[in-house]
């Protein structure tokens, strides 16, 4: 077991240091869909060392505690498989795991932010505050509020680090950074904050991962709001399971195959769609009525609602479409929520663009179609395509070939301070 002292040190220790010379520690990302490993020579640009990935089994997907383990225990041969170099390591915080949460704590006159925090913890979390280890961001002063800080607050439990730190440990390496993956999205971007102009810019990223959505808004390089959403690609894909009674596999399959339509195409597709059959009318076989692969039928008004959302599968009518119409409203509910209490403290900032990360992030018809309802200016980004590298092979199941918006975090990770 870690010490607790040194639990402690982890998330409220010493000021950050960056690395001078050589190849930066080697990265962790303990993600829902896949284990992370990356490691750079950070510069201008960045240049490959090594990078190696493994992808969670199905049946660990929603069982946050032994795919952790299941992850851990398979740590030590990834690493000696990824060609990476020394013994330091950094590790971002499981967002599925964690508690991350907005408080808005008055200035007390003799009093510290950390004993604040502490105090109002127990309320917060519902548990002592000396179960957790906890590490806070004062975000820009809210234009409104008037005597209090606004601080972004990220809490795991002592056995959660523990675990992580003895897995690093097991794995020959030496923990020396732990971060939240809010952290390391803002950082893979720094270099785009060289110029005044841009460092003003107010940035949504949007981190849509296979398990949450990490919902990051950034004044500049500074953190202004954070929250993780518990929807992603897994909520999306199981949604198509059940519906169109298809295997995970098959699902996962069958939602990637969706297209977006733009809005001259989405209206033709409904002029063009026959009227539907009254309620108590039989199907005269003419076709409106699609068959799941299970025998089931489905409703005509799957495919409407989809095409309304700018979206369907590609190649045209090869079988009946999932209708992901509440999970997506719901997913561009609670990131307008999020662009509204970000609105409340910062009435004078507006979101200037939304970049899109993580995993799901390649799916574009999903970026698009958030991008749309959010009436934003969106890019998908790719942050590994900057990375300098010898060879796009030899990387254990990473295809740099491909755009890799799932290796924010982890890029960013090797660009954070030590700070252990």
């Amino acid at each position: 077991m870690v010490p607790i002292g040194r639990l402690k040190r982890m998330f409220e220790g010493r000021a950050p240091s960056l690395s001078k010379a050589g190849p930066s520690p080697v990265a962790i990302d303990f993600g829902v869909g896949s284990l992370k490993v990356l490691q750079v020579v950070p510069g201008e640009p960045p240049s490959l060392v090594g990078a190696a990935c493994l992808v969670t089994p199905e049946h660990l997907l929603e069982d946050h505690a032994k795919r952790l383990q299941f992850q851990v225990d398979q740590l030590p041969g990834l690493i000696r498989k990824g060609g990476f170099k020394g013994k330091r390591a950094v590790c971002a915080v499981p967002a599925s795991m964690a508690f991350c949460k907005h408080m808005q704590l008055p200035r007390t006159e003799g009093a510290s932010m950390k004993s604040l925090i502490e105090a109002a913890l127990p309320t917060q979390l519902g548990r002592p505050a000396h179960q957790v280890v906890f590490r806070y961001v004062e975000a820009p002063p809210p234009e409104r509020g008037v005597g209090k800080s606004e601080v972004v607050v990220t809490a795991v439990g002592r056995e959660l680090v523990s675990q992580m730190m003895e897995g690093v440990k097991a794995a020959r390496l030496e923990p020396v950074g732990i971060h939240g993956q809010f952290q390391a999205i803002i950082r893979a971007f720094d270099y785009m904050y060289a110029s005044p102009e841009e460092a003003e810019h107010t940035t949504l990223y949007l981190d849509i991962g296979a398990g949450t959505t990490n919902c990051v808004i950034a004044h500049g390089q500074r953190l202004a709001f954070t929250r993780d959403i518990n929807i992603g690609g897994l909520a999306l894909d199981q949604t198509v399971a059940k519906q169109l009674k298809l295997s995970f596999e098959e699902a996962c399959k069958t939602r990637r195959e969706l297209i977006y339509l733009t809005a001259s195409e989405a209206a033709a597709a409904r002029d063009a769609r026959p009227a539907e059959p009254a309620p108590n009318e039989a199907s005269d076989g003419s076709g409106a009525e699609g068959v799941s692969a299970g025998g089931t039928a489905v409703a005509p008004a799957r495919t409407a609602q989809l095409e309304d959302l700018g979206l369907k599968r590609r190649g045209g009518n090869r079988g009946p479409d999932p209708d992901l119409t509440e999970a997506l409203e719901i997913m561009g509910d609670e990131v307008a929520m999020c662009l509204r209490y970000h609105g409340s403290l910062y009435p004078s900032r507006k979101i200037d663009r939304a970049i899109f990360v993580g995993g799901e992030a390649r799916s574009r018809p999903l970026c698009q179609h958030l991008a749309k309802a959010l009436r934003l200016p969106a890019q998908v980004a790719d942050p590994m395509a900057r990375v300098a590298r010898a060879s796009t092979s030899g990387f254990p199941n990473v295809d740099l070939t491909q755009a890799q918006p799932g290796w924010t975090v982890p890029l960013g990770l090797c660009l954070c301070p030590t700070d252990l």
